[in-house]
């Protein structure tokens, strides 16, 4: 009856330890593969180009606006060139821009030094220039004042005693727009970074799961055999003794006696 009892004990402890073995395994490879999942390649980093239109710039210009302060003329001292800049042609048309929309709104009373003007953009791009973006900044402020500065509207709502007033705004509108876009390609930027560390830390988590449940996974099946090989043991125990034969005749397992001294 106790041997009964203890089978029957031993084959549903066997049953438990491979249905939880088996479970493990899964589980290891799940974890593993979600680790490899979240453990991906670090995200590229999204190169900013800002793009302002013209559109855009000429709606804000035109719309009702506080007067702004005359933009300073001959206040910046050109400095010499060292070098042949590869975006003089840029800077050019920008400053020829400006120039020929101050002549056409004063009448012609009011001009500027082209090399005035080109020294002008340039201090007003610095900060640009530092973060790469000088190409973009003056490619697109170039555009936008050849078109924006022949626009008749634009035109009528300058002033004849202060045509760079418009300019200014210009200015200063094509520069908070462009500024707006980089800082919007280095949000995304910092938000895809943040979450590649997310989840490397949760992938890292899981492969530190993964390994935990192999290790128990391995611990369960040394034990399991373990325990099957004490069972063949206690069972080879309890085989009785044969008898031995010899020449065809049976002996009985011989009595040992002792003898008194």
């Amino acid at each position: 009856m106790l041997q009964k009892l203890e089978n029957a004990y031993l084959a549903i402890l066997r049953f438990v330890v491979l249905a939880v073995a088996g479970l493990l395994l899964i589980s290891v490879g799940l974890l593993g593969m979600n680790a490899l999942k979240l453990m991906k390649q670090e995200p590229p980093v999204a190169k900013a180009e800002p793009k302002v239109t013209s559109q855009e710039i000429i709606h804000v210009v035109t719309a009702p606006a506080t007067p702004s302060a005359p933009a300073s003329q001959g206040g910046d001292t050109p400095q010499p060139v060292k070098s042949v800049d590869p975006l003089a042609a840029d800077y050019t048309r920008a400053a020829n821009a400006v120039i020929n929309f101050g002549v056409k709104v004063s009448s012609g009373a009011i001009h500027v030094e082209r090399k005035e003007v080109i020294q002008v953009l340039k201090n007003r791009g610095k900060d640009i220039k530092e973060l790469g973006h000088e190409e973009a900044f003056i490619k697109g402020l170039a555009d936008v004042f050849e078109k924006a500065l022949t626009t008749p509207s634009v035109i009528r709502s300058a002033s004849e005693a202060a045509p760079f007033d418009v300019v200014n705004r210009i200015m200063e509108n094509y520069v908070t727009s462009f500024n707006q876009q980089i800082d919007a390609v280095n949000a995304k930027n910092a938000q895809a970074q943040q979450k590649y560390l997310d989840d490397k830390a949760e992938g890292m988590q899981s492969l530190y799961y993964a390994a935990g449940a192999f290790g128990t996974f391995l611990m369960i099946v040394f034990l399991s055999i373990i325990i099957r090989i004490e069972r063949n043991l206690r069972n080879l125990e309890r085989i009785p003794a044969q008898p031995k034969t010899v020449q065809g005749v049976t002996q009985e397992p011989e009595l040992v006696h002792s003898t008194a001294s």
